[in-house]
């Protein structure tokens, strides 16, 4: 393109006039060349350059000399010049009074730059346009800036939007939601279109919102910057979840609050998982316990069979001195049912224990419940209405039917204290189908059949937190010396001992109900209530053979002793280990049975038996104990399939046990 110089415009002034015109202009001139951040030039009215600044030598490459008379198109890449960008920008200037735009423009040397351009018409005095005035800033290195900015902005958008395990989105100040990822809507089931501009309060439970907690959340996370939660929240179905969320202030750069950053995680199997595991931790503590006062109730046993063994041998040595008409035999028979209700607390502390020593026996649960319904009336008093609801049509079940009392008994005690003016009892029972959605301990796993039994009541009630420990050891709500917080616990220990499951329910003021499930048995049922042993002297029951008898308990030896002399048999007798070899050794294989207590100080029982036997591989062995062969058999003392006698016994039960072992 060739050079165009255009002529000087002459304007006639006056000479002052002329020289303060002049000194305006040198100043101009010299606060341009100044100027090396913006490339100021003239255009003519055609495009031509006819000035040129130092800032525009700087950004664009061109000296004055170089560029002064060549068209400003020059500065443009080769696809613009040929769309006419260049002169479609002057008329645009024209027509608007101002142009401005941002683009690619190009150096002397060939390379890019990224520019804002602002093109302004020049007018004089009589509005004769003189050309254009154009202002270029290279802008590249913002451009960069704003270019990652974006960049980022798009990677974070895409980022969050594909986030599929959490709900990130945004809230204005007010709490509406003005952005939606797809972990949103895959939680909550809203799509973008459908919640956004809408109060977050759609998500939280009814009660949540008529509490405020939504404005609350707000409003502390307005105060703090930030609030983490844990609670339910509602899908667009209506279902509920539980939900961990974070809510976060947002702010400018002024520091003014422009909405918040919410993150919603559904932790519900979390939750899930977590109950169940406290569940099942709560379950373990019991189980310690009852383990630990299952111990503790045997020793207590132990010892007490001891006892109760003595005063019976006791009572029955001195029954046939008296006659049947002396008054001194209703002391006796006193002293035997004594002992009979103090064999029935053992039981119930084995039973506590679950180490009980049950007779299950197949039975009809209607028979049971209807011969104790006198007793229990009896129990609960005449202000409280006993109703019994039996099926009768109700499957068999094989249970001990004392422990089966025990039950009934326990919850009838426990009804009537919930009642104390008046009330209604109600026992009701049926068949019953359960399957593993019930979650009653101790049942299988899968589906059966089972017989339910009802124990209901009227009473005051019982509130959560008393629900939640009902079955623990010596747990009672009850006044001082009016409970020992066992009978529930036993009431557990017998359900679980059968194999059953036992459910509560319970409201305060309305009254509770217990449900125990006990397994079907497929055989038709026995008698729960079959004739009492009677008592008899035959010849099936003596003999005339000697028999070493040790006990470290002297009142349980010397009943013992007299009870088989009675009987016609030989009796030496022991109070330990020591005594017991030197006897039989003196006796030289005379000996036909050892009849020793298991459980005594120094060697026990079993040692005494193994001594005895490699001297004597013919001598029989009856082994007797106020444990139960269970308890025996689980500290590997002695195995379960042994002969034992278990204290307290009678005469008859003694010289039964004796003959059997003996003819063996």
């Amino acid at each position: 393109m060739s050079e165009r110089i255009p002529s000087p415009i002459k304007i006639p002034i006056a000479p002052v006039k002329s020289r303060q015109l002049a000194a305006n202009q040198r100043r101009l001139e010299l606060l341009l060349e100044a100027v090396t951040d913006y490339a100021i030039f003239m255009l003519d009215t055609q495009g031509f350059i006819q000035t040129w600044n130092p800032g525009a030598e700087r950004h664009k490459g061109y000296t004055a000399g170089e560029i002064i008379g060549q068209h400003f198109s020059v500065f443009y890449p080769p696809e613009e010049i040929a769309a006419g960008k260049p002169d479609r920008e002057l008329k645009q200037a024209l027509e608007a009074g101002r142009f401005e735009e941002e683009g690619w423009r190009v150096r002397k040397d060939g390379t890019q730059f990224w520019a804002n351009v602002v093109i302004t018409p020049v007018y004089d005095e009589s509005h004769v346009l003189q050309g254009f005035a154009k202002v270029t800033r290279d802008f590249t290195e913002r451009r960069k800036v704003d270019l990652a900015l974006r960049l980022s902005e798009e990677r974070f958008r895409l980022l969050v939007h594909a986030v599929k395990d959490y709900a990130i989105f945004m809230l204005d100040p007010k709490g509406g939601v003005v952005s939606w990822n797809e972990g949103a809507q895959r939680a909550k089931g809203y799509r973008a279109s459908e919640i956004i501009g809408q109060n977050f309060s759609k998500f939280y439970t009814p009660e949540d919102v008529a509490s405020g907690l939504p404005e609350e959340l707000i409003r502390v996370a307005t105060e703090r910057g930030r609030i983490e939660v844990e609670g339910w929240r509602v899908r667009k179905d209506g279902s509920r979840f539980w939900a961990d969320v974070t809510l976060t202030a947002v702010h400018d750069e002024a520091g003014s609050l422009i909405g918040f950053a919410k993150v919603t995680r559904d932790v519900t199997e979390r939750r899930r998982s977590e109950e169940e595991l406290r569940a099942k931790q709560s379950e373990i503590n019991q189980l310690q316990k009852m383990e630990a006062l299952g111990r503790l109730a045997g020793g207590i046993a132990h010892d007490f069979n001891n006892l109760l063994a003595g005063i019976l041998g006791c009572a029955e040595a001195i029954s046939p001195a008296f006659t049947n008409d002396n008054p001194a035999q209703e002391d006796i028979q006193a002293i035997e049912k004594a002992c009979e209700r103090g064999r029935q607390l053992v039981q119930q502390l084995m039973a506590f224990s679950r180490r009980q020593v049950a007779a299950p026996k197949i039975i009809n649960l209607n028979t049971v419940i209807q011969g104790m319904a006198q007793l229990i009336q009896r129990a609960i008093g005449s202000p409280i209405q006993l109703t019994l609801e039996l099926d009768p049509n109700l499957k068999a079940i094989q249970m001990d039917v004392s422990q089966l009392e025990q039950i009934l008994m326990n919850l009838a005690l426990n009804a009537r204290d919930a009642m104390p003016t008046s009330g209604r009892l109600i026992i009701k029972t049926a068949n019953a189908w359960v399957d593993e959605t019930s979650a009653l301990d101790g049942l299988p796993n899968r589906p059966c059949e089972t017989v339910e039994l009802s124990v209901t009541d009227t009473g005051t009630g019982m509130s959560p937190e008393v629900l939640s420990k009902i079955f623990e050891p010596f747990y009672t709500t009850k006044e001082a010396g009016k409970g020992t917080g066992l009978g529930l616990s036993t009431v557990y220990g017998i359900i679980q001992q059968n194999k059953g499951g036992i459910s509560v329910y319970s409201i305060p003021a309305m009254g509770s109900t217990f449900k125990i499930f006990l397994p079907v048995h497929g055989m038709a049922p026995e008698s729960p209530f079959p004739e009492r042993e009677k008592s008899s002297d035959t010849y099936a029951v003596r003999g005339a053979e000697l028999i070493l008898v040790v006990d470290d308990d002297p009142l349980v030896l010397r009943n013992t002793v007299r009870a088989l002399q009675q009987k016609g048999y030989s009796v030496l007798s022991a109070t330990n280990v020591d005594e017991a070899v030197e006897s039989f050794r003196k006796a030289r294989g005379k000996i036909r049975l050892l009849l020793t207590d298991v459980i005594m100080p120094g060697k026990n029982g079993k040692e005494l038996a193994e001594q005895l036997l490699r001297d004597d591989p013919l001598l029989k062995v009856l082994f007797m104990s106020g444990y139960s062969a269970e308890i025996i058999a689980d500290h590997g003392i002695i195995k379960q399939s042994v002969a034992l006698l278990e204290k307290p016994f009678n005469a008859i039960n003694l010289a039964s046990k004796v003959r059997e072992v003996l003819d063996r």
